[in-house]
Order: C-alpha cells, then structure tokens, then sequence
C-alpha cells in the first residue's frame, strides 16, 4: 500500500473510528448505541476496502477477486436513520417491519458474488486475452451502476432523518439534539461530496473529477467525519440521551400541568415550586424539568411567572383593575413582590402594566 499523506489521513481516520466503535459499545449496552457502532463499522469499512483495492498505489485491477468485498452502501441511510429515532424515542427498538429497510442491502453484493462465481469456475485464469477484460469491465460497471440506487438510498434517509429531527426539536434534550444534528451533517456532507462522482459516473468528467486524487475523495470526507466523531467525543463525551417519555407522554403531561395550574389557580401559590406541581400532577419532578427545559425551552421560574402575566393581563382586561390596584392584580396571580412582578411583566409584554393599561 503506498505510503502518503493522504493515505495515512485515511489510515488514522480507521484507527479512531475502531476506537470509537470500542469506546461507544463499551459505554453502554443500547440499541441507539449498537445503531451508531455498526454505521461507523460500515463506513470504515467502505475506507479499508479502499485502501486495499488500491495495491501499491497505482490502483490496477490484477483479478477478478479484486472485486469480492464486503461493502454495504445500502445500509448506511437506514442505520441513520433508526440511529436518529433511537436518540429521542423512549423504549426505541427495531421492530419485525423496520428489517424490511435493510434488505435492499443484498444488491451491494452482486459485485462480490458475481466476480467469486467467475473466479470459482477458472474464467479468471485465462491469460491476458479480450475476454478476461471483458469481466473487469462487466463487473466496474455493476459497480458504477449500483451507485445510483446507493446515492438515492442514503439520500432519501438522510432527508427522513432530517425531518424527524426537526419534528421533534421543541422536545428534544439539547445535547441530544445537537448530537443528532451534528452527525446528520456530517452524513449529509458525504453523501454531497459523493453524489457527482455518482451521477457523472459514465462520463468525462468523473475522471476530472478524480484527476487530482490518489483515493476516492468521498473517503476524506467520511475520515474527516471520524476526527470530528473523535472530536465531539474527547469535548463532550456520549453527553446525549434518550428521552425520559414519548412525544404523545410529553403532549399528555404538558395538558397536564395546563389544566392543573388552570383549575386549582395552583399558579396564584407564591410558594409555588417544581415539588409541589409534581405533587399535584403526580408527574416526576426529573420529568417536569426536562419538560419545562426541552419541550418551553425555558425554566419553571420562567415559565411559571410568565404563565401568571397571562392571568394577570386576562384580570385587566376583563376590568380587574377597577376593583384591584396593579399590585393587587400582581398577588392575586402569586408575585410575592412588586418588583418582580413588574419586572417579569416588562420582559413578557415589553410595557408596564401601567402602560398596557393606557394602550
């Protein structure tokens, strides 16, 4: 294999992405985990067929077993994929219809099988004759063919996988969200830097494309996604985690604490804190945190005294104000204070109650 700077940046690209797989699977036994192993197993794997497909660096095919290689392109959009709900879906496990994503995988391995077939039977021992070439040239342009349906697979995933994490975004723990979004670009960003060598594959300009590069340049960018992998990491560890409840459980408790603060004027409390709302709504105290941090993007002070400015300007339209000095409106939705309760007023509504009541 030829010694360069580019081959060594591939080659210690596979070194961290091994380490990686070790670290990830040591750290905890988890579907999302085993998901994420086995799409760093699979990209590593397409880096290492490479390098050995390249012998001595001039990149010659010398047999037909040059072909026979274990390379599973097909799988890299669906592993994404369940690896990006496995993050946010409490409980997440593949169920029997998921498998039916990764069966399209078994094209991958035609190539393999084919040129295997050839060798078995002696074809690929005839001395250098049309016919020989006529197999490598059959089986380059399986390959090349097969990179159309390759480069529509993952593309379609990672836009489904796109989707559903911007469709749970107001739910997500941000650290997890930030993961996700993190690895999504990295994929993306493959599959960008391969799609024109995919699309102009039978044409001129793919050569062009290729005239400055030893490696398939979609191989830097899949070594550069396991430094920054390693980068993440060694920064921030396995920082994320999987929601404490479901999108439909998170819907169920936020109509909970609604109708809670709602029907027992629980929000009129001066005392109120995150102890006693779980008290009353028989939801975690853990649970209510997350809810109040990830799903309102605020804290329960916050939230809480934002949600008693609401009540308090329901109080002035209706004509509160007659009967009730501002103050008097203030305590009566739970401010304790005057000063917090015009300051919380001013950062909600931009106006003083004084103000709002002129306007």
């Amino acid at each position: 294999m030829k010694i360069d700077v580019q081959n060594l940046f591939v080659f210690i690209g596979l070194i961290q992405c091994l380490l990686i797989i070790l670290f990830v699977l040591g750290s905890k036994r988890s579907i999302s985990n085993l998901l994420f192993g086995t799409l760093l197993f699979l990209l590593g794997l397409s880096s290492a067929n490479s390098l050995v497909f390249f012998p001595s660096g001039n990149g010659h095919i010398t047999s037909v077993l040059d072909f026979v290689y274990p390379e599973l392109i097909m799988l890299f959009g669906p592993v994404t994929f369940f690896y990006t709900r496995s993050l946010f879906e409490k409980g997440f496990n593949l169920k029997k219809k998921d498998y039916l994503h990764f069966t399209p995988a078994i094209l991958d391995l035609a190539p393999s099988v084919f040129a295997f077939m050839i060798w078995s039977i002696g074809l690929d021992t005839i001395p250098e004759d049309s016919s020989r070439h006529d197999y490598y040239y059959l089986l380059d342009n399986i390959n090349q063919i097969l990179g159309y349906p390759q480069l529509l697979s993952i593309t379609i995933y990672l836009f489904f996988s796109w989707k559903y994490l911007l469709a749970n975004r107001a739910i997500a723990d941000t650290n997890t969200y930030r993961w996700a979004r993190d690895i999504l670009i990295g994929m993306s960003l493959i599959d960008l830097i391969w799609s024109p060598y995919v699309i102009f594959a039978f044409t001129e300009i793919q050569l062009s494309l290729m005239k400055y590069v030893f490696l398939h340049p979609v191989l830097y960018a899949i070594s550069a996604f396991f430094y920054f992998v390693t980068y993440r990491l060694i920064v921030g560890g396995m920082s994320h985690r999987a929601n404490l409840a479901t999108k439909e459980e998170l819907e169920k408790y936020r109509s909970t604490i609604l109708k809670t603060l709602a029907q027992d004027r629980l929000y009129s409390q001066t005392d109120l804190n995150l102890k006693m709302l779980s008290q009353y709504t028989a939801i975690r105290e853990e649970q209510l945190s997350f809810i109040f941090k990830h799903y309102y993007q605020k804290g329960f002070n916050q939230f809480i005294n934002e949600y008693r400015i609401e009540k308090a300007i329901e109080k002035m339209e209706n004509g509160e104000s007659d009967r009730l000095s501002i103050e008097g409106i203030g305590i009566e939705v739970g401010f304790s204070s005057r000063t917090t309760f015009y300051r919380s007023f001013k950062r909600k509504t931009g106006k003083s109650p004084a103000e709002l009541l002129k306007s």
